[in-house]
């Protein structure tokens, strides 16, 4: 039952008890109680915090609100670690592209000033000082896929896109020979039948004699050169070469892209990185998780029995693996690689559509469960562990 103002409390004052109003004695508590009896907020130690930079306190509500600046406006690349812009006003940004591990190097920098920048980074001029914010925090979020283009989603954070090779039955990625074949063909040409032309398949050539008849050209597949599919040239409107010889994927029929970018402010949360306490936000074997010892366990903490594991180093394609074998695959985030190990459940010779990272059947992944008892296994229980959560933010 509520409490009301005129409900009479039983209160001792020294030694006397005394009867008193709820009211009376509610004012009596403001009135002695104020900030300084409680303690400031700390990592270890619950308490008040004081509203900072881009917050705000509804007075009515109590409700605590992030103010997030508005007019953004793009003013293009800048490659001069030495001297910023000088055109400036609040909501304008740049892309770095002056090369990567760069410092900046002016006080006029404001707070950027000595950071180290990398092609893509993006700096932003708030009214008063620039902030960097590394090319790392926007990207790809998820990708899906239709056959010929299949996403391996087996790490979530760096799914692998490949596309199948094209069949005489099924579409997919066209072989260099085709390719070759495309590059004779010129600008405008059209495909027409004509009179004393003919085939031959033996060695793949229209030849053009006196008493030919009408040739008929196949439509290409992988043991036989031919004219190119309407399904084969969607596959090539959605594949695009870049500098290096490096192939991309473009949005288009068969594959759709979901991106975000340091700009996409819907969903954003504050604090930017969430206080969990029983999870570990490192990657295995990354930078933060700091693990580089053999295979331990799988994801669920069931550990690998290590008698008779042995290294086979890279997995390779048509080779032999048995039971205790150990291979890795290399990741690849940004300019550096991270290694992601699996051990061999049943005996067999590897091809593509075997590969570990899609095949669950003969491998077991060498993986976290991102909890404690997971760092544990890997460090030891007395070790001190670099796990990523915030065990001490529980409520106990």
């Amino acid at each position: 039952m509520a409490l009301t103002n005129t409900d009479l409390l039983l209160v001792q004052r020294g030694q006397t008890p005394m009867k008193a109003e709820a009211s009376v004695v509610a004012a009596y508590i403001k009135g002695e109680v104020d900030a300084s009896d409680i303690a400031i907020a700390s990592p270890s130690q619950l308490g008040v915090i004081r509203v900072g930079q881009n917050l705000s306190i509804d007075p009515g509500s109590g409700v605590l609100d992030a103010i997030l600046p508005a007019g953004l406006e793009y003013q293009g690349v800048w490659i001069q670690a030495n001297t910023p812009p000088t055109n400036l006003q609040n909501g304008y940004f740049w892309i770095w592209d002056g090369g990567d591990g760069v410092t900046l190097n002016n006080a006029l920098w404001g707070t950027a000033n000595g950071e180290t920048v990398n092609d893509g980074d993006k700096l932003f001029y708030d009214g008063t000082t620039f902030d960097v914010v590394p090319v790392a925090d926007s990207g790809i979020q998820s990708i899906t896929g239709l056959l010929p283009i299949v996403v391996d989603n087996t790490d979530a954070s760096h799914p692998e896109v490949t596309i199948n090779e094209a069949t005489d039955t099924t579409p997919g990625a066209m072989s260099a020979a085709d390719k070759s074949k495309l590059d004779t063909i010129s600008a405008g040409a059209e495909a027409n039948v004509a009179q004393n032309l003919s085939y031959n398949s033996a060695d793949n050539r229209v030849e053009i004699d006196g008493g030919g008849t009408n040739a008929t050209i196949p439509i290409a597949t992988t043991a036989l050169d031919g004219l190119l599919s309407s399904a084969d040239k969607q596959v090539l409107d959605n594949l695009i070469s870049s500098p290096g010889g490096v192939l991309s994927v473009v949005s288009g029929d068969g594959i759709d892209f979901d991106l975000s970018n340091a700009l996409d402010l819907e969903g954003a949360q504050l604090p930017r990185r969430q206080i969990i306490n029983n999870y570990c936000y490192w990657k295995y074997r990354g930078k933060g998780c700091r693990y580089n010892g053999g295979v331990c366990a799988d994801a669920n903490n069931v550990k690998f029995d290590k008698t008779g594991l042995q290294d086979k180093g890279e997995w390779a394609e048509s080779t032999q693996y048995n039971m205790g074998d150990v291979v890795y695959l290399w990741t690849y985030e940004g300019e550096a690689k991270r290694a992601i190990m699996y051990v061999c459940t049943k005996p067999h010779t590897s091809t593509k559509s075997l590969r570990p990272s899609v095949n669950s059947e003969n491998w077991s992944m060498d993986a976290c469960s991102k909890t404690l008892k997971g760092c544990r296994l890997r460090f030891g229980d007395k070790a001190t562990l670099p796990f990523g959560g915030f065990p001490s933010s529980r409520l106990y």
